[in-house]
């Protein structure tokens, strides 16, 4: 499936919709896309983005190459939960964790990893919608996947 857009915000993005995504049901979701990182995903629309870095293991240290992995923690934008349950029990879906210990876990494509935290059926039907909408990108440095 070819790439039908490029977001250079990571909220807010709109695109046209892909024929799997018209059929998954994901065709109103929000796009993560940065520039610089090779990959995209399509999430809820009453989801958001709540933390984004890139994480370098210690193995990162000895080797020059090495640029880490994008880590990206979503969840729905309004959490009901009191702030410090909340701060203690991460639920939502992380993209690229260390160590992710969540209720289910997957890879993906470019050696990317997803895991989710919650158990609700709309979390997990979510986590499954989101994996399937993972694409690699080719990035303009040099045309690689």
């Amino acid at each position: 499936m070819s790439l039908l857009y490029f977001c250079l915000s990571v909220i807010g993005c709109a695109a046209a919709p892909t024929k799997a995504a018209t059929q998954n049901g994901t065709f109103n979701w929000k796009i993560y896309s940065s520039p610089g990182i090779d990959f995209t995903f399509r999430y809820p629309p009453n989801w958001e983005i709540k933390e984004e870095y890139q994480y370098k293991s210690a193995a990162c240290g000895i080797d020059p190459k090495c640029k880490g992995a994008r880590y990206i923690f979503l969840n729905k934008t309004v959490d009901p939960r009191p702030p410090r349950v909340r701060e203690r029990e991460k639920l939502g879906i992380a993209i690229n964790m260390p160590q992710c210990t969540g209720v289910k876990h997957s890879s993906l494509p470019g050696n990317n990893w997803i895991c989710v935290f919650d158990k609700d059926p709309a979390a997990l039907n979510s986590y499954e919608k989101i994996k399937n909408s993972f694409q690699l990108i080719k990035t303009a440095k040099d045309g690689r996947h």
